[in-house]
C-alpha cells in the first residue's frame, strides 16, 4: 500500500527537512502552505519519492489566495521543476485546467484531476457522474473527497472504488471528517492507488498521520 505524505513546509528549508525525515514512495506538496512559494527544483530535488504538486485555492480548502491565473502559473512552475504529478482542481476555469494538463503532458508529468465535497457525500450515481467527467478530461489519477456525515458515506465511497476499478480506471477516493477516517484506512483495498496522510499536523479534516497509517496496515491484512 501506499501512502502520500503531505508536505506543508513555510519554508524551502523546512520542506527540504520534511522530506528528509520522512519515508513513503509518494509526498505532496502544498504550494499554497508555504510562506512564499519559491525554489520548487530544490525541494523536489531533495527526495527520490514521486512528487504531487497541489496549490489549493481558499474556495477548494486550501490557503492560496492570489489570482487564479497566478495559481495555474505556479503549478506550471512546479512541472518545470520536476514534480512527477500536479493536481488540478476539476472546477477549475477549463482553458486554465487545459493549460495546467496540456503542459503537464508535454513534459511527462502525470495530472491528477480532484473534486472536493466539504458539505456532504453525494449518492453513488452522481459520483460516478464526476468520476466520468475526470475520467473524459483526460485524467491519470482522479481524486473525489467528500465529508462523511454517517456510515453509510463510507459505504458510498467504498463502492464508488469498486465501481472505479471496475473500469479500470486510478481512483483515489476517501471521506474527510471523524465518520470518514475509516475511508483513508480501507480505501486501497477497493483499488484506491494511494492514500494521503499528514507528517505531523493533519492538512484536512479527519487525516491520519503516517506513522499511524503505516501501524495500522502492518497491524493488519491491509499491510
Amino acid at each position: 500500500m501506499k501512502i502520500c505524505a503531505c508536505i506543508s513546509g513555510k519554508t524551502v528549508e523546512r520542506c527540504i527537512d520534511i522530506l528528509e525525515s520522512v519515508d513513503t514512495e509518494m509526498v505532496e506538496h502544498r504550494m499554497d502552505l508555504m510562506g512564499s512559494i519559491e525554489g520548487l527544483a530544490e525541494i523536489y530535488g531533495s527526495t527520490d519519492a514521486d512528487v504531487i504538486a497541489t496549490n489549493r485555492s481558499e474556495d477548494e480548502g486550501g490557503a492560496f489566495t492570489g489570482t487564479e491565473e497566478e495559481r495555474i502559473g505556479y503549478l506550471l512552475e512546479a512541472v518545470d521543476a520536476g514534480c512527477d504529478f500536479v493536481d488540478i482542481e476539476m472546477d477549475t476555469e477549463e482553458d486554465l485546467r487545459e493549460k495546467v494538463m496540456e503542459y503537464a503532458k508535454d513534459n511527462g508529468c502525470s495530472v491528477i484531476i480532484s473534486k472536493h465535497n466539504f458539505d456532504g457525500t453525494p449518492i453513488l450515481n452522481d459520483l460516478i457522474e464526476i468520476m466520468e467527467e475526470q475520467m473524459n478530461m483526460g485524467a491519470d489519477i482522479g481524486k473525489i473527497v467528500t465529508y462523511a456525515k454517517d456510515p453509510h458515506d463510507c459505504h458510498t465511497i467504498f463502492d464508488l472504488l469498486i465501481h472505479a476499478d471496475e473500469v479500470g480506471f486510478d481512483l483515489v477516493a476517501f471521506a474527510m471528517g471523524e465518520l470518514g477516517r475509516k475511508t483513508r484506512v480501507i480505501a486501497p483495498m477497493y483499488g484506491a492507488p494511494f492514500m494521503y496522510a499528514c507528517i505531523h499536523e493533519p492538512v484536512a479534516d479527519g487525516q491520519l498521520d503516517v506513522d499511524t497509517l503505516k501501524d495500522i496496515w502492518e497491524g493488519t491484512e491491509i499491510g
